[in-house]
């Protein structure tokens, strides 16, 4: 079924950087370059300029970052009103604004026209739903983005997942209303645990569950904060100057009593996604951590073969799963090498 939003569900979605009318032509920004490598990369170079990134990486995590909030946008909608948004790309118009020195571009919809979830089948609907946000939407981005900028789709996807988190965690658990809070709950956890990984895009695992790690508690701040994996870059802004308060270079990651070095982090993982893409021809998120695994359990079983043979006598079933694994990423290898 069909339906317009609400006036109250407009002045909602208002609060999420939802533009309710046309944007005057002059601050109209066309979505359909952002679907595509060459003509992203430039939108990221002129980006660069205007926002005064040092380089083009930089610039991409942090225009991946603001384009992330159509997430919240949407998934508010899903979750609050149970209606489902047209976020295809001929459907958007930018609006370019910046708001105390911040780009925080706004979401206008040419068609308002939702689809409503039917009484039944709600899970089937909502399954829909996450699929043509990521699959019709984001995954393109930020796959034309990581090409054209070289950038790891790992800092992308988390980029994604905060404002995901954030919307759940820290708004729709507030709300008053006690059958959203519930399917609100429901959803965040279909989303980070139980969503397969072809709703998101090119994978076969949910490539936001292995963002949703537990909070600690941060005495800085008094709260609980759930640290990132990797960095956004948004320190290396001249205006910002500043890390994240859940940034992985502030937040005690440590290699022995060594804090890392600012960088390394997403160095290694760059290194890690690009060795990955090299042997077996595609570097998603499930094939680092295959490839990972093979790098770990070769090195140990060469290095310290009692300690291999000691955990696969202690741990059968994991062994076996090795196996696969490693046989896996052999096959992987070979097919690649014959393209």
């Amino acid at each position: 079924m069909k339906a317009d939003l609400s006036p109250n569900e407009i002045a909602i979605l208002a609060n999420y950087r939802f533009v309710v009318s046309e944007p005057e032509k002059d601050v109209q920004i066309n979505f359909s370059p952002f679907f595509n490598e060459s003509t992203m990369s430039s939108c990221l170079k002129r980006f660069k300029d205007e926002l005064g990134a040092p380089d083009l990486k930089t610039a991409a995590s942090l225009f991946m970052k603001r384009h992330a909030f159509l997430a919240a946008l949407y998934l508010y909608s899903m979750s609050a009103f149970n209606k489902k948004l047209d976020v295809s790309p001929e459907n958007i118009i930018l609006e370019d604004a910046i708001h105390d020195g911040l780009w925080l571009p706004g979401f206008y919809l040419k068609n308002k026209t939702t689809d409503v979830c039917p009484t039944r089948d709600r899970a089937e609907w909502r399954a829909e739903a996450v699929r043509h946000l990521f699959v019709d939407n984001l995954f393109p981005v930020m796959d034309a983005i990581s090409k054209s900028a070289n950038i790891s789709k790992l800092i992308l996807w988390e980029n994604v997942a905060v404002y995901i988190f954030w919307l759940y965690e820290k708004i729709l658990s507030e709300v008053a209303d006690p059958e959203v809070k519930l399917r609100a709950a429901e959803d965040l956890s279909f989303l980070v645990e139980h969503a397969p990984g072809k709703l998101f895009g090119r994978y076969s695992k949910n490539p936001i569950t292995r963002f949703y790690s537990e909070t600690v508690y941060q005495e800085g701040t008094d709260s609980y904060i759930r640290i990132r994996k990797t960095c956004c870059y948004s320190y290396m802004l001249k205006e910002k100057g500043s890390y994240c308060k859940t940034c992985p270079h502030t937040c005690g990651m440590k290699i022995g009593s060594v804090k890392m070095d600012k960088n390394f982090t997403e160095q290694i993982n760059g290194l890690l996604e690009k060795y990955t893409e090299l042997l077996v021809g595609e570097g998603s998120a499930e094939n680092v951590e295959k490839v990972k695994t093979w790098i770990l359990y070769s090195h140990i079983a060469k290095s310290m073969p009692p300690l291999a043979k000691h955990w696969n006598a202690e741990y059968p079933d994991a062994k076996d799963q090795i196996k696969n694994v490693i046989a896996e990423v052999k096959e992987m290898n070979e097919k690649n090498r014959q393209k």
